[in-house]
């Protein structure tokens, strides 16, 4: 029987186009981030979002069946993370920590999805229906003022210090990098497959996302060497 699985990670960590990947994977059942939307997703009991609820909908989403059952999940989106952590154990499940080694531009592209969002319905990704203006946006440059960056950053840190606290409950957590995803998505993807206990990946699925942010992060940030010396005093690469 597949194992279930939790993929935790940071924003603007690449959850969403492994998502969308894993989706496309017949033996997997893959959910969004379930416990951070407005209400829970469909099962039988309430779904409003509390501790209580959202341990009812896991239970309910990692039972035993064919497909291995996994969601992404932020932090913040749970109160009494040990609670979680225990009930996550005592399903069985395979955890995954997604992380993004380039911190600065995990930043840039943290603070470009608040720029993004209001201009694309409250969505942080760019998918294929997106409209041309939309799709454009990841090609602008945007200009960074100091506060919002150091706003950024001290929200980022926060994040991860409280994964880190989350992750800590767990004998085992499989790392999977961004970057590393972005460079051969196939290895990445079948990483996951071998742990949950599913047929590997024979290729890559199609991709369904575009990059918010460029590759050259000089086409992201109009201001880029005033924010890359920003990043140099907070003791990130540059």
């Amino acid at each position: 029987m597949p194992r279930p699985f939790v993929i935790a990670f940071v924003a603007r960590s690449g959850s969403t186009a492994i998502k969308f990947d894993l989706g496309q994977h017949p033996q997997i059942d893959m959910r969004a981030e379930a416990m951070g939307g407005v209400r829970l997703p469909q099962w039988p009991g309430p779904r409003e979002q509390s501790d209580d609820n959202r341990l009812g909908w896991l239970a309910h989403h990692f039972r035993p069946r064919e497909q291995a059952p996994g969601f992404k999940f932020q932090s913040m989106q749970f109160d009494d993370l040990p609670r979680l952590a225990s009930a996550v154990k005592g399903h069985g499940a395979c955890v995954f920590r997604l992380v993004r080694r380039d911190r600065l531009r995990q930043i840039v592209a943290f603070v470009r999805d608040g720029v993004l969002r209001p201009i694309n319905g409250g969505k942080a990704s760019i998918g294929p229906d997106a409209p041309p203006e939309v799709r454009a946006f990841a090609e602008q440059p945007i200009h960074i003022e100091r506060a919002a960056f150091e706003r950024a950053a001290k929200a980022m840190k926060g994040m991860h210090a409280r994964l880190d606290a989350f992750l800590d409950g767990f004998d085992e957590v499989t790392e999977l990098a961004y970057e590393d995803y972005l460079a051969d998505r196939l290895p990445v993807l079948n990483r996951i497959t071998a742990k949950v206990g599913v047929e590997p990946f024979a290729e890559a699925p199609p991709s369904v996302l575009s990059k918010v942010t460029p590759n050259d992060l000089r086409l992201a940030v109009a201001n880029y060497d005033e924010v890359a010396a920003m990043a140099r005093e907070l003791g990130l690469r540059a």
